[in-house]
């Protein structure tokens, strides 16, 4: 399998991270809410999640709206409400954000 990519693109790829902090659950919403204490992220950072849903295990989503306690993750698996595919209780996991990038 190939892709085209238009002229003057960039593939850049995560090479630092800062330390795990701690998932107690992902609500079954849409968009999803993670509950991660004093997890320190803003509005528009990028983090890889870690978690027992697969769906969303070791994928990386952009921050949106956060509160002390808890961040929306926004991307294209950020609709949990199916509890087949992420069900009740086995969402705790990491969340980690991008530090640095280093073009591909």
């Amino acid at each position: 399998m190939s892709y085209t990519l238009p002229n003057g693109s960039t593939i850049d790829l995560a090479s630092s991270y800062s330390a795990p902090v701690a998932i107690t659950s992902i609500s079954n919403t849409n968009p999803a809410v993670v509950t991660a204490t004093a997890h320190g992220f803003l509005k528009g950072e990028i983090v890889q999640l870690t978690t027992g849903w697969e769906k969303l295990n070791n994928r990386s989503f952009v921050v949106g709206n956060v509160t002390t306690d808890t961040f929306e993750i926004i991307g294209s698996q950020n609709d949990t409400t199916n509890t087949v595919f992420f069900p009740v209780g086995s969402s705790s996991g990491s969340a980690k954000s991008v530090e640095t990038w280093v073009q591909v």
